[in-house]
């Protein structure tokens, strides 16, 4: 077809001629395939085609480019004959981005003919015809990666002593690793600073795992990374935070700061939750630390999170205001009760005593001295239970805790005497630690069964009015929101934009009246910076105190591109009831946040350590680049597979908030109605498989 038109107006002009088809396209295309495919031999035979027909310069070069990458992945004859068809090519023709994509492929062929030197040199002539040629340095910066890799492996087998001549000769394997490093995150930051695509975003957690080989005090890494890293747009570290918050406590903690600064300057509520979640948890490690050890100097960390959460208060003192309400209302009306707390540290012990029994059992030789520790043991951790729920003082401190103190001395007074008496080994004066482990274990079953009945009577609905009065008069109008309208006031556009009246205003003809005009709009910019300080918001960034259902940023969504906070919902109120459930053992309550966007956001208000959060957090990570990975499969996409984000939000050391719609139903929840309907006991699975387990280990033992 592309050869009848082009017999039929042959007497037109070639560069006419080679826009009236397709044909120097269709044959790119299918060499492309075919290689992709591996199949070299036909993507040179499809080229081939293309000897006899006008191109313009793109299609020559992409001709050229296939012809080049068909040679990739053959023999080393094969590669020679590549790098010989980019040498004899007269560049000339092309512009600086096809001549440096041109050096990056010679790179290419001479690192995998093995002159790593002579590619770096290549890749430095690539940079040099174009320095805003991401894929160059991104090349560039693997082969720096894996130059440092190949110097450590080396490192490692070649010192097996610890002679003098070996440290030193380790010591200067260890600076040249650093150096090939700095070199790498160099390339990497500034590929990313030419092209924020997603392809070069994707060596950003390559880049922070650099930072570990500084070692104990900042050196190159560290200040490569400080001098490159803040010159990047603060969006592109959205889906790290929780890794900059981590490097607080190691060396790289200032240069993660000043990253930090950037996001909370541009997008607070991205990391304010996380930020505020991490302080408190340092905050108290440190001060259980100092009250051991008696060290009252703070951590490093605790002090940068310190100073980045005093600068979010002072510079956004309407939004911080809003958010600490929020939560301070989450903290307090929705922890669980004394008695859930009592029975999950009861089911622990019981899960304990359960495992030491079954030790006991297995053991012969000293089995009394084996249950006197067992006894000891469980006397210590039961006396520092009732301690924990008996004995200590409310704080009566804030008129917000009456309920809770309330709460703590019925509950004192429901159970302390009835635990104490059952768990007689608390008394240590008449010595009364007489109780076997069977013993303990019966009495752990009893209180379990009592506090389980106790929780289990908590009604499965709530007003949101009798949990949280403030919550449920929690109001706020939808905001008109604009491009541009959730910026902070003192953005970077915003002060464009201020910059840009100013030289037109001086532009005026009439001296005088440039000035009165100038004097106005100083008043008005004035007027709006305090409305906007007060709470009132003005026309510099009016949507940036409006507070966001959280997890809309990456990784707990599933695109990482730039966010849109504008486009982001807002909460207007909370829905009126609130709903308990049972998961795991535990009471959890969801909660529901209307949006701007007419929506119903669920969220399930869990306790858990702060490990599982951060567990969390990372399994997010995962999912986001596994989806990215689904994104780019063809088989993938058409079956239209993806994986749902479940963000994790963390509000405290020991809650956190996890998106959970109504509609959301998992095989441990059909399980655990079936054994509701059945009359079955929920646990009987977990026995079934605790025993299995133990006949698969007594197989196995007697087997050997």
């Amino acid at each position: 077809m592309f050869t009848a038109i082009t017999n039929k107006f042959q007497w037109t002009e070639q560069g006419i001629l080679a826009s009236l088809h397709d044909r120097p396209w269709t044959a790119i295309r299918m060499a492309r395939s075919a290689r992709e495919q591996e199949i070299p031999e036909v993507s040179l035979l499809s080229l081939a085609k293309l000897t006899d027909c006008a191109m313009d310069v793109s299609d020559a070069f992409s001709k050229l480019n296939e012809q080049i990458l068909s040679y990739r992945k053959g023999s080393e004859d094969e590669k020679k004959g590549g790098l010989n068809l980019i040498n004899t090519t007269n560049l000339s023709y092309f512009d600086s981005s096809q001549k440096s994509e041109l050096f990056r492929l010679k790179a290419d062929f001479l690192e995998a003919l093995g002159g790593r030197t002579k590619a770096t040199q290549a890749y430095c002539h690539a940079v040099q015809l174009c320095p805003t040629y991401a894929r160059a340095w991104t090349s560039w910066g693997g082969l720096c990666w894996s130059l440092a890799d190949l110097v450590e492996t080396q490192s490692r087998r070649q010192t097996t002593s610890n002679s003098a001549e070996d440290k030193e000769k380790k010591a200067s394997n260890a600076k040249k690793v650093c150096q090939y490093l700095a070199q790498s995150m160099g390339c990497y930051l500034e590929a990313i600073h030419c092209e924020t695509s997603e392809e070069n975003r994707m060596h950003l957690p390559r880049c922070l795992i650099m930072l570990a080989k500084d070692g104990a005090s900042p050196g190159l890494l560290c200040s490569t990374f400080e001098k490159y890293a803040p010159t990047l747009p603060s969006w592109v570290w959205l889906p790290w935070i929780p890794q900059l918050l981590s490097s607080l406590c190691r060396t790289e903690a200032k240069s993660a700061k000043i990253l930090l600064q950037g996001i909370l300057a541009s997008y607070p509520q991205a990391a304010y939750f996380a930020l505020r979640s991490f302080y408190l948890e340092r905050r108290d490690h440190d001060r259980s630390r100092s009250s051991s050890s008696g060290d009252k100097s703070g951590s490093t960390s605790v002090a940068y999170a310190e100073e980045l959460m005093s600068g979010l208060r002072k510079s956004q003192p309407t939004l911080w205001m809003s958010l600490e309400s929020i939560l301070e209302e989450l903290i307090i009306r929705f922890r669980p009760s004394y008695e859930e707390e009592l029975l999950a540290t009861i089911t622990a012990l019981l899960q304990r005593a359960d495992s030491q029994l079954e030790h006991q059992n297995r053991s012969e030789d000293g089995k009394e001295a084996d249950e006197e520790a067992v006894r000891s043991s469980f006397s210590k951790t039961l006396a520092r239970v009732s301690a924990k729920f008996f004995h200590s003082q409310p704080d009566h401190s804030s008129s917000s805790k009456d309920d809770r103190a309330k709460k703590t001395a019925d509950f004192t007074q429901r159970y302390k005497e009835s635990f104490e008496r059952d768990f007689s080994m608390l008394d240590e004066e008449k010595s009364e630690s007489n109780l076997s482990l069977d013993e303990i274990i019966s009495k752990l079953k009893k209180w379990k069964q009592i506090l389980e009945s106790r929780v289990s009577s908590t009604p499965p609905h709530l007003p949101l009015m009798q949990v949280s009065p403030s919550l449920s008069a929690f109001s706020n109008a939808t905001p008109d929101l604009w491009s541009g309208a959730c910026d902070p006031p003192d953005s970077a556009s915003s002060s464009r934009r201020r910059k840009g009246s100013e030289s037109e205003k001086d532009s005026s003809p009439s001296s005088s009246a440039a000035a009165a005009l100038k004097a106005a709009r100083t008043a008005a910019t004035a007027v709006a910076s305090a409305n906007t300080y007060e709470g009132g918001g003005s026309s510099q960034g009016g949507g940036w105190v409006s507070v966001e259902i959280p997890g809309q940023y990456a990784p707990n969504v599933g695109s990482d591109e730039k966010p849109n906070p504008e486009l982001h919902a807002k909460l207007v109120k909370f829905e009126s009831i609130v709903e308990v459930s049972r998961r795991n053992d535990q009471l959890v309550r969801r909660i529901g946040m209307i949006g701007s966007d007419g929506r119903a956001h669920q969220f399930l208000l869990q306790f858990a350590i702060p490990y599982w959060t951060r567990t969390d957090e990372r399994t997010a990570q995962l999912h986001q680049l596994l989806g990215k990975c689904l994104r780019k499969e063809a088989v993938s996409c058409r079956r239209n597979l993806w994986f749902r984000p479940t963000p994790v939000i963390p509000i405290a050391q020991r809650l956190r908030m996890t998106a959970e719609d109504e509609s959301h139903v998992s095989l441990d929840d059909v399980y655990a109605m079936d054994c509701h309907k059945r009359g079955k006991d929920y646990a009987d699975a977990f026995v079934c498989f605790q025993d299995k387990i133990k006949q698969s280990r007594e197989s196995d033992a007697d087997a050997l």
